[in-house]
């Protein structure tokens, strides 16, 4: 949680390579610090570096979603997946997006997209169908909300594990 010798370590990396995509994540260490401008502007320059490098267009995201401006998140996943349509994550993070503006259906039916690239993929899946069951719990849903958390329980995900396990429900 030192992010200031973080940050300092990275520079210093950056100073050694200034064309080290993977050293420009010191924008983790200002997004960590709630620093979202210097944040994004350091993700930026990653991609100047890589522009396939698909993460950071998330992480891109992730910073707008945290400054709640969820248009510009959506479109910086997009851009990811248009790099890498197979990149699952992405579409989980679109989902989680139009989640945090209560547009369930949309956030629906981006889950259901990451989830048909890959559902063995453990940590986004379990997300992914977690998050559609709170979706789908949002729209009144129990039963589908059930299913959901099933799966995201038999993939890992503690919380629909434990909520399961509170409501005698079985995996």
């Amino acid at each position: 949680n030192d992010y200031p010798q973080a940050i300092s370590w990275y520079e210093k990396a950056i100073e050694i390579d200034p064309n080290d995509a993977r050293a420009n994540n010191i924008g983790d260490a200002y997004r960590a610090q709630n620093d979202y401008p210097q944040a994004i502007s350091w993700y930026e320059k990653a991609i100047e570096i890589d522009p396939k490098y698909v993460w950071e267009y998330c992480k891109v995201g992730d910073a707008y979603c945290a400054q709640n401006d969820y248009p510009q998140a959506i479109s910086w996943y997009e851009k990811a997946i248009e790099i890498d349509p197979e990149y699952a994550w992405a579409y989980c993070k679109v989902g989680d997006a139009y989640c945090a503006q209560n547009d369930y259906p949309q956030a629906i039916s981006w889950y259901e997209k990451a989830v048909e690239i890959d559902p063995k993929y453990a940590q986004a899946y379990a997300e992914a169908y977690k998050n559609m069951g709170d979706a789908y719990d949002a729209q009144g849903n129990n039963s589908k909300k059930i299913s959901c958390y099933q799966q995201a329980a038999e993939l890992g995900n503690s919380e629909a594990q434990e909520w399961l396990k509170e409501y005698g429900i079985n995996r």
